[in-house]
């Protein structure tokens, strides 16, 4: 009899650490959300911050396309009329020459700073592509984490509830056995 209720209290102390075991994991668990919700928020922010600079960027180069494409008429329609002045002011094709030179120094110099937007944007995109791949390595693991915390909570859980029902199994026995003994 004595060893019976030794049992119980054995059993009792048992249920009592895997319920403290179980309110652990829980925990760390919600912990473990947590921080993949942070590292999901951090990563939808950098999404955004990424679109956003990437827009800008093609804002910027759409304008310096259609600056170059600008010049490039401007130039044309210059030459159109140095073809046109040739004929009736020779003296003034110095004059024009020089403009036309100036024009294509300024397409040069506008095709320059294209390419070199066209550059800063692949750089940035290539930095964002690479903070994404990383964003998502470190959401697999903390995903993993969580798969791996969920199977121990799972395993904590059908022990308690194994040791309840060994657990009412014994008291069981041990009520029927007074009762036995009552009669």
């Amino acid at each position: 009899m004595r060893t019976l209720m030794d049992a119980v209290k054995q059993k009792e102390k048992e249920h009592c650490e895997t319920q403290k075991l179980l309110e652990q994991e829980r925990s760390a668990r919600a912990l473990r959300e947590d921080q993949l919700n942070q590292v999901l928020r951090q990563q939808r922010e950098l999404e955004e911050q990424n679109i956003h600079k990437n827009n800008q960027a093609l804002s910027q180069l759409s304008e310096a396309k259609e600056r170059e494409k600008e010049l490039l008429q401007q130039t044309s329609t210059l030459q159109k009329k140095i073809t046109n002045l040739e004929d009736s002011q020779k003296n003034s094709c110095n004059k024009l020459l020089e403009e036309n030179q100036a024009l294509r120094k300024q397409l040069e110099e506008a095709h320059t700073e294209i390419q070199a937007k066209n550059d800063l944007l692949t750089q940035t995109v290539l930095n964002c592509n690479s903070q994404l791949t990383t964003l998502k390595s470190e959401m697999d693991l903390i995903t993993s984490s969580l798969e791996n915390e969920r199977q121990t909570r799972e395993g904590l859980q059908k022990e308690v509830e194994q040791t309840h029902a060994h657990l009412n199994g014994v008291i069981q026995d041990f009520a029927l056995r007074e009762d036995r003994e009552n009669i």
